[in-house]
């Protein structure tokens, strides 16, 4: 079950916010904050190209190696 479901929120209400920019969609059942989008932007920008995941981990203070916190 993904955590939005969890804390009660429908899927047609995620998809509005999504369609007001609120949140963005990156998968079917994942949205994220326009902010959080901007910051994983960032980590991978800055990491040496090419990357792998491992490298995206550590660099991002916000990943803690399964899910974004």
């Amino acid at each position: 079950m993904a955590r939005w479901q969890e804390l009660g929120a429908t899927a047609a209400a995620l998809v509005a916010l999504a369609r007001l920019g609120v949140l963005v969609r990156v998968a079917p059942e994942v949205f994220l904050a326009p902010t959080a989008v901007e910051e994983s932007v960032s980590v991978v920008r800055a990491l040496p190209q090419p990357f792998s995941v491992s490298q995206a981990r550590q660099r991002s203070a916000r990943f803690d190696g399964s899910r974004f916190r």
